[in-house]
C-alpha cells in the first residue's frame, strides 16, 4: 500500500479552496481524521506543520473558517466541527511526522510545484520533497503520494537524478521516482482495491480493516456514521468463509459486496432480513440483547447464507458463512 504524505497546504485546504470546492475540501479534512482514528492507510505528515502554521499566523481558527463559510450557500459544515477536526488532527501527528531531510543532487530536479501561503514556502516544499524521497527510499516503499490542496495540479513530479549526498543518509544514490500529486485524500483511497485485501485476509482484524476501508471509500460523506469498533467478525468466520469459497474462492466478490450492503443498511438503520429460530418459525433468534440476521450470498446451488448479529443498532458481528440447509449461527463473541 502506498504511503500518503500530508502537506501544510492540505491542513489549510478548507480556507485555501475556492467557494465551489469548499465542501469537498472540508469533507477531506473530516475524512482524514477518520483515516487517522482507524489507521486505514499509511499516512505521514510534513515536519512541524503546527510550528509553520503558528509562526506564519495561518492557523485555521474557527473564526477564519466561519469567514469562508459565510460565502458558501447552504453549507453542510459548521466552523466549530471543522476547527475541532483540524485541532484533533494536529494534536495526533507527532508519531507520523517525517524527519526533515536535505538532498544534494547531481542535477537539481525541477519540482514543478509552487505555493505562496507564506514567505519562503517554496523552499520548504523542496525540503518536503527531499524528505519524503529519503523516507520512501529508506523504507523501500514502492508507491508514493503527496497530498496537496492546490486545485490545479500536475499529475506527478518526475525525479530522475543521482544523489551526491543527503542528510539523513539515503540507501540508494540513483533515484527514479514519480511523486503523485493529489488535491484530496479521497483519491488515494479510491485507487486501492480492498477486495484483494479481503481475499488475502489472515485474521478477523484484516477482514475488519479492508471492509471498513471499502465502506469509507464508497461513502466518504457518511464517514461519521460508523466507527470501526462497531464492526466485529466471529473467530470462526474466516474458516467458514474459506470453506465455502466465500473468502478467496468463487464467491469472494459476492460475499464482499454482501457485507458492504449489510453495513450500508446498518449505518442508516434500514431493513435487514431477520434470522428465524427455525424454518417454520416467525420468531427472530436472539441472544441476550442481540438479534440474529441473515442474507443470501447465492440463490442457486447450495444457497450460501451470511449470518450475523446486531446489538441495539450499535454493534454488528458477522458470525459465519454456510449453506442454507445448515441453519447454524455461532453465539456472539463480542456483543
Amino acid at each position: 500500500m502506498k504511503n500518503t504524505y500530508i502537506s501544510c497546504e492540505y491542513i489549510l485546504s478548507p480556507i485555501l479552496s475556492s467557494i465551489e470546492n469548499f465542501e469537498e475540501s472540508s469533507l477531506g479534512i473530516i475524512f482524514l481524521k477518520k483515516i487517522l482514528e482507524e489507521n486505514l492507510i499509511n499516512t505521514y505528515f510534513e515536519y512541524d506543520i503546527v510550528g509553520k502554521l503558528n509562526s506564519n499566523n495561518l492557523f485555521p481558527t474557527e473564526k477564519a473558517i466561519q469567514s469562508k463559510i459565510n460565502d458558501v450557500e447552504d453549507c453542510i459544515f459548521s466552523p466549530k466541527d471543522l476547527s475541532r477536526s483540524i485541532n484533533w488532527i494536529l494534536s495526533n501527528i507527532d508519531d507520523n511526522e517525517i524527519s526533515e531531510g536535505i538532498i544534494d543532487w547531481q542535477n537539481e530536479p525541477n519540482y514543478e510545484i509552487t505555493s505562496f501561503i507564506y514567505k519562503d514556502r517554496n523552499d520548504d516544499l523542496k525540503i518536503l520533497i527531499d524528505s519524503l524521497i529519503i523516507h520512501l527510499e529508506n523504507t523501500k516503499k514502492d508507491g508514493e503520494i503527496i497530498i496537496h490542496s492546490t486545485e490545479e495540479l500536475k499529475n506527478s513530479i518526475s525525479l530522475n537524478s543521482i544523489v551526491k549526498d543527503s542528510d539523513p543518509k539515503i540507501l540508494n544514490s540513483k533515484i527514479y521516482r514519480e511523486i503523485n500529486l493529489k488535491c484530496n485524500i479521497f483519491k488515494c483511497i479510491q485507487e486501492i482495491n480492498f477486495l484483494d485485501y479481503f481475499r488475502a485476509s489472515i485474521d478477523k482484524e484484516d477482514l475488519k480493516a479492508c471492509i471498513f476501508s471499502e465502506l469509507m471509500k464508497r461513502h466518504p460523506e457518511k464517514c461519521c456514521l460508523l466507527r470501526m469498533d462497531q464492526i466485529y467478525f466471529h473467530s470462526g468466520f474466516l474458516d467458514s468463509a474459506r470453506r465455502n469459497q466465500a473468502l478467496d474462492g468463487n464467491f469472494s466478490q459476492t460475499t464482499f459486496e454482501k457485507i458492504i450492503f449489510i453495513l450500508e443498511q446498518f449505518m442508516q438503520s434500514k431493513y435487514l432480513t431477520p434470522y428465524r429460530e427455525s424454518a417454520s418459525s416467525n420468531k427472530q433468534k436472539t441472544f441476550n440483547e442481540s438479534n440474529a440476521y441473515r442474507e443470501h450470498i447465492t440463490s442457486s446451488g447450495v444457497g450460501l447464507r451470511l449470518m450475523y448479529w446486531i446489538k441495539s443498532k450499535n454493534i454488528i458481528e458477522f458470525s459465519r458463512v454456510g449453506p442454507k440447509h445448515e441453519l447454524i449461527i455461532n453465539d456472539p463473541e463480542f456483543l
